[in-house]
């Protein structure tokens, strides 16, 4: 019997477990970079458009890959036509093939953003991957009507992309087909004959509402997450009120020294930290604030702890106006930064 792949690389000949093991992962992966990027210090809202932009990017990706690398001339044409010839058979790449390239999409906006930014943006775009591979599965594996009309567009446009190849590059949306001229509409005939004999597969609708599942329970987890830590961030209970302008601007303007687009936090995470030792190569501040906690909304702190400071957490700040070396930290004591203070 002629093999079907005769040809194809091993890395896209994928058993049934690798063509769908994307579902189970990316939503996993999502949720530690969000995680992440909260962590490294970024805000509610800054994560949330950080996400957003992601998402985007991945759109305009998802097109260019799909029209310049799979109907190009580098190496993958082969691969693609295959698929074209052969659409519900389980050619693609594998899990291993779509994290490194996430990997390398994390490096280069981290290169560009820093480490909290890019964890976001990558977060958004890992999921617009998954949006992709679930429209894509579904239009070739008898599941688009679970998608409404939205799945009945876009299964006659990648239709026609079928049997043509020469447009409707976009499998999640047409916005940049429409965008570079490349869109091919359908007839409506066609849309309807479409819509009248698509079928549920059992496997696929099981592994979306399986991915919808995980998603929105990681997305449940997540809302946790961000509530207990924007309880650890900087926060006004009335600490402000007392405080030297100086000194409450130079707390205000902090920023973190290996992210310098997120704050240190407010005077609510901060502890006096006057004692400074290095052992074994690491740094360690030992705990020397007796003020009251209370007031600034913050937990108790041991006159006496010590705390391991990262390397990467150290700054030195000259204007320091508070006469103290100063932690900051949230309340499952992650360090944002440590300053130097003038005597220390």
């Amino acid at each position: 019997m002629p093999d079907r792949h005769a040809g194809l690389p091993r890395a896209f000949d994928l058993t049934r477990v690798g063509y769908f093991l994307d579902f189970a992962l990316i939503p996993v992966a999502v949720a530690v970079l969000i995680v992440l990027g909260r962590k490294w210090g970024l805000g509610a809202a800054g994560e949330a458009a950080a996400f957003v932009a992601g998402s985007v990017a991945w759109s305009f990706a998802e097109y260019w890959i799909h029209r310049a690398v799979f109907h190009g001339r580098l190496g993958f044409e082969a691969m693609h036509e295959m698929h074209h010839a052969l659409p519900k058979d389980l050619i693609g790449v594998a899990s291993w093939g779509t994290f490194a390239g996430f990997a390398v999409v994390w490096l280069l906006l981290a290169g560009l953003f820093g480490s909290a930014i890019s964890s976001a943006m990558t977060a958004g775009f890992a999921l617009g991957y998954l949006v992709y591979c679930t429209v894509h599965v579904a239009i070739h594996h008898r599941a688009a009507q679970g998608l409404g009309r939205y799945g009945a567009m876009m299964l006659a446009l990648h239709q026609g992309h079928h049997r043509g190849g020469r447009g409707n590059f976009g499998v999640s949306s047409p916005l940049w087909d429409i965008v570079f001229g490349t869109f091919r509409p359908q007839p409506a005939g066609f849309v309807v004959a479409i819509r009248s004999r698509i079928k549920w597969t059992a496997v696929v609708t099981l592994i979306i509402a399986a991915m919808v599942a995980t998603v929105l329970g990681g997305l449940a987890v997540l809302g946790w997450l961000l509530v207990l830590e924007d309880r650890a961030r900087a926060r006004d209970l009335g600490q402000w009120e007392a405080a030297d302008p100086a000194v409450r601007e130079w707390y205000q303007s902090l920023m973190q020294p290996d992210v310098p687009t997120a704050s240190c936090c407010g005077e609510a995470d901060a502890y006096w930290a006057d004692e400074i030792h290095v052992r074994d190569g690491k740094t360690y501040a030992t705990i020397t604030d007796d003020r009251p906690d209370e007031p600034r909304g913050r937990p108790h702190i041991e006159i006496g702890t010590e705390i391991e400071i990262p390397n990467n957490k150290l700054k030195w700040d000259r204007a320091n106006p508070t006469g103290h070396g100063v932690v900051f930290l949230s309340r499952n004591r992650y360090v944002f930064c440590f300053v130097q203070g003038s005597g220390t």
